[in-house]
C-alpha cells in the first residue's frame, strides 16, 4: 500500500504534511458501510455514507472520531448490538469489517486513539469464536 505525501498547499497550520487517503481506507471504510446497510443500522450506515462522500479530510476525520471509534454509542461499540444485548451474527460481521478498517488505518497512522484496542479486542473475540466452532 501506498500514501502519498501533499507537500505545497497541504498541511495544517504548524506546516505538518497531510497524507492523502489512500484507497484501501476509502476500500474498507465502504465495505463497513455495505455490512450497516445489509443490517438495520441506519444511523451507523448514515454517519459513514456521509464520511464517504465527502473528500478526503472528511473521511480522515471521521476515521479518527470517537463516533467510529470511540465509546458508548460509537459505531465499534454498538453497531448490531440489540437493545436487549447480546452479540448476533450481525454483529460479527461488523465487528469483522470494523477489524479490516481498523488494521487499514493502523497501517496508514489515521488512527483514533481507541482504533488499535477495538480491533484487538474484535480480533480476541473472533479467535475465541473460532476455537468454539473447531471445538464442536
Amino acid at each position: 500500500m501506498q500514501q502519498t505525501v501533499q507537500r505545497e498547499g497541504a498541511g495544517d497550520a504548524s506546516g505538518t504534511p497531510r497524507i492523502a487517503m489512500n484507497a484501501e481506507l476509502r476500500e474498507r471504510a465502504q465495505e463497513l458501510l455495505s455490512v450497516l446497510e445489509a443490517h438495520p443500522e441506519d444511523q451507523a450506515a448514515s454517519q459513514v455514507r456521509a464520511a464517504l462522500s465527502g473528500d478526503d479530510a472528511r473521511l480522515e476525520a471521521f476515521l479518527r472520531s470517537n463516533e467510529l471509534w470511540g465509546g458508548a454509542g460509537s459505531v465499534a461499540d454498538q453497531a448490531g448490538i440489540p437493545r436487549g444485548g447480546g452479540r448476533p451474527e450481525r454483529r460479527a460481521a461488523i465487528e469483522r469489517a470494523l477489524i479490516a478498517l481498523g488494521r487499514a488505518q493502523i497501517r496508514a497512522g489515521i488512527v483514533n486513539v481507541r482504533t488499535a484496542m477495538w480491533t484487538e479486542v474484535f480480533e480476541k473475540w473472533h479467535r475465541s469464536d473460532d476455537a468454539t466452532e473447531r471445538r464442536r
